[in-house]
């Protein structure tokens, strides 16, 4: 079955924090919330997709650098 990504979809995926990656962790711990935030084929003609995870908790102090993106409890709900 093919899927049609596209962007602002919402599915589920293990995503691996870039902190997890870092430790040499290979799998995200468990199936969180991801949105696509873009949906492309590149030159070489294969299909990529840029995710980003949604999460309840703010990044820890040592990780201000991250960018990050609010949404209202209201929007959460739906997710």
């Amino acid at each position: 079955m093919s899927i049609d990504f596209r962007p602002g979809m919402v599915l589920r995926y293990p995503y691996l924090w870039h902190w997890q990656d870092a430790r040499g962790e290979s799998e995200g711990r468990k199936d969180r919330p991801t949105t696509v935030a873009a949906a492309f084929v590149a030159r070489d003609n294969q299909n990529y997709l840029l995710l980003l995870p949604v999460t309840t908790r703010l990044p820890a102090p040592n990780r201000d650098h991250d960018t990050k993106v609010y949404f209202t409890y209201a929007w959460s709900e739906h997710l």
